[in-house]
Parts: C-alpha cells; structure tokens; sequence
C-alpha cells in the first residue's frame, strides 16, 4: 500500500456462536476485520441487513451502526481483530463485505494473530504489528487476484488511491485520466461496485472519514471540514445532515 501507515492491534479473537448469540447495534472507535470461517449469521450496517457465510470478510470502520447475530444453524464461528492505524484518518480499501474464494492462508494469519496477542513476548506490540501487516496485504493480495475484469482493476486501483489521498481535489475527468476509461465506462463500472458515481463516492467517503475527527478530537466543526475536505463550513453541514440525518454538531455531542 502506498503511503501506508502502521497499524496497532487492539484485540485478536476467534469466536464460536450459538444461537441467538449477538452483538448488539454499536459504533467503534477503532476498525475491526472479521473472517467468518464457519456457518451462518447475519450482519447489519447502518440500516442494510446482509446474510454472512463462511469466506465472507466484513470490514467495520469507526463511527458506524452494525450489529451481527447469529438465528439458525450452522452457528457462526469467526476470526476479528480490532486494529488502528498511526494516522487517525486512514482506513483500509475495502468494501463492507467481501465473499472470498480462498481463506486458508488468512485463517493461518488470523490465528497467529490471536495467538500473539494472547501471549505477549519480547517486542510484542512489534510482533501483532508486523503480523497484523501481514494479514493485510494478504486479503488485499487475495481480492486482487480473484478473478475480475479490467474496467474492474482499474476502478479498485482508483478507490485505493481515493482512499489513500481523501483530500485531493478530484474530478471525473482527472479520475478518468488516471483510470484511462472513458466518462461513461468509468461512471458505469464504478456504480456496479459502489453503487454511487465517483464524485458521490468520494464526498460520502469524505463524510464518513470526517465521523472519526468529530468522535475523536476536540476539533471545531469548521477545523473538521477542512481536515476533511471540504472547504466550505457550511457546505459540509448541509451534505453532513443530508448523509446521516443529523447535523455534525448534534452527531458530536451525542
């Protein structure tokens, strides 16, 4: 990854379900990767219910509504690890959910991890570091080469830089420059994966990014937008309460 930033671990767990086990709906201040290695569940993120499987991988960010639970058999079983990164504003490119084809060497991964945070040695928190940046860019090796067309790769490789510089002053003819695929083809392919055009995408993106400075920091909500963004205070507000329902500063106080 470019510009990557490290990564700490703040919990590594494997967690076998039964029924009616659940999480209830909450918000993290940190991320959290979960591998489902086993059975059935459900997962909701912010207002979408999906059903999970085993080889499904859910990407939580912080400051997000989810719950997951478990109502039938086979009951889920699961790896998660809680991890933040050296920059508050960095995340992972990846997408809520992906259904992975193969987990085997990720479950190995997952489970060192485990193993290392439950029995601290020399140098630990470099141990579950190191070894948390091996999971990464496992999964992200994983996804990359499961099988996709090339209008696909060069949308991914978009989000990744997208996701890696939030800031940047984007437009669609630079990202279609980048992207080398035409107006059209590119505004297609990136609605099949996000659901959103790219400028929708990136100012959503923007939104949820400027969630973690207003749960984290001490930070003015003008000193939020621009760190976030958006140049305009008032602007920012707008698409803020237009995005979550709630202002900014109602979203901070609460």
């Amino acid at each position: 990854m470019d510009n990557f930033y490290m990564p700490f671990v703040d919990i590594a767990l494997y967690r076998q379900t039964y029924k009616g086990w659940k999480i209830s709906t909450r918000k993290i201040s940190d991320q959290e990767l979960v591998l489902i290695t086993s059975g059935v569940g459900k997962v909701k993120i912010n207002d979408k219910t999906i059903s999970v499987k085993q080889n499904d991988l859910i990407y939580f960010k912080p400051g997000i509504n989810h719950s997951l639970w478990v109502e039938s058999e086979p009951y889920m079983a699961f790896y998660a690890v809680h991890f933040s990164f050296s920059e508050t504003n960095r995340f992972l490119p990846l997408p809520y959910l992906s259904a992975l084809k193969n987990t085997i060497k990720l479950q190995k991964l997952f489970e060192g991890l485990k193993t290392c945070y439950l029995n601290p040695k020399f140098l630990h928190e470099w141990n579950m570091s190191i070894s948390l940046q091996n999971l990464i860019y496992e999964i992200l090796n994983e996804m990359h080469n499961q099988s996709s067309p090339a209008n696909v790769k060069r949308v991914q490789k978009l989000l990744h830089i997208i996701h890696n510089n939030p800031l940047e002053k984007y437009t669609l003819e630079g990202l279609c420059k980048i992207s080398k695929l035409k107006k059209s083809q590119l505004v297609k392919v990136f609605k099949e994966i996000t659901g959103v055009t790219p400028i929708k995408y990136i100012n959503n993106y923007r939104l949820e990014s400027s969630k973690v400075l207003l749960i984290s920091t001490d930070m003015k909500i003008k000193e939020v937008a621009l760190s976030s963004g958006f140049s305009d205070e008032l602007y920012y507000s707008r698409q803020f309460k237009k995005h979550f329902g709630t202002s900014p500063s109602q979203f901070k106080l609460n």
